[in-house]
């Protein structure tokens, strides 16, 4: 089992110096994931709902990286694909609370998971936005029409801690 100290001395700048400090685009691996999805496991939490989006994503082979709100505990993922024709990236945000409702208009990004002021998404909502924005369409095991929600804690629902795995 990974200690602490194994997983941050591969981890790029300043995480090294504080595994528990806020992420800023720090590129995400398997690594670091199962060290999150550990520690909420130790605090009686389970599996982050932008866990699962992140490991998804990455067994396809799309780059993340996170940028960890400062007073909330809001996480955006940055979400890129190297041979996608588009070239750019799509930023995902996973959220406790609804969003500033201008920011939201404004569209400050480019998927909301959660509660919003306009919607209910879950992270696999998320992930169909991914395979859309990159493909023009969405994988059908994500598509809407057969979305699957097995239980309550894969889905997000408010204030609860299994969508955030670092309370």
């Amino acid at each position: 089992m990974l200690s602490v100290r194994d997983v941050k001395k591969d981890l790029p700048g300043s995480r090294k110096e504080n595994m528990m400090s806020k992420a800023h685009n720090l590129p995400i691996t398997q690594e670091f994931l199962n060290f999150r999805a550990n520690r909420a496991k130790n605090f009686g939490y389970g599996k982050a709902a932008w866990i699962k989006f992140c490991e998804e994503l990455l067994e396809q082979g799309y780059d993340l990286s996170l940028r960890e709100a400062l007073e909330t505990y809001s996480k955006y993922i940055k979400v890129t694909k190297k041979d996608a024709e588009t070239g750019s990236s799509f930023l995902v945000r996973f959220s406790n609370h609804k969003p500033n409702k201008d920011r939201e208009l404004r569209g400050d990004c480019d998927f909301f998971v959660g509660i919003t002021n306009l919607s209910v998404s879950t992270w696999r909502d998320a992930i169909a936005a991914v395979q859309k924005f990159y493909y023009g369409e969405s994988d059908d095991e994500y598509g809407e029409e057969d979305m699957d929600y097995p239980d309550r804690t894969d889905e997000w629902h408010p204030g609860h801690p299994n969508n955030y795995g670092d309370n």
